[in-house]
């Protein structure tokens, strides 16, 4: 899945000259098409586009992390350190649980 929601956030980013709210659009959109009108909500949506600006190469690697994964690093704001937890799950094939405490324990910073 998250193949298909790298590549939804890439059509929002494409949208984004040729329409006033793309999230909204593709909402409605892919909740009318799927009937899954909380996986493809807006906040959803939003968090999709977000993955493909914070990821805009999609690597085959990230097909062995889930959503939640991605969900939490997208709220890293700074590249540089939402890599480094990147490589270090992949590394080290960590939970999502595992990340979040990992993230809270600031260990980039303490390196």
């Amino acid at each position: 899945m998250n193949k298909v929601f790298w590549n939804i956030g890439k059509q929002i980013y494409n949208l984004k000259n040729n329409l006033s709210n793309p999230c909204e659009y593709i909402s409605n959109y892919y909740s009318y098409k799927y009937g899954d009108s909380f996986k493809y909500s807006r906040e959803n949506i939003s968090i999709m586009r977000n993955f493909y600006l914070c990821f805009p190469i999609y690597i085959n690697n990230y097909d062995k992390l889930s959503w939640n994964h991605f969900k939490l690093l997208i709220n890293i704001n700074d590249r540089v350190i939402r890599n480094f937890y990147l490589r270090l799950i992949l590394f080290c094939n960590s939970s999502v649980d595992e990340l979040n405490n990992i993230i809270n324990s600031s260990l980039y910073n303490r390196i």
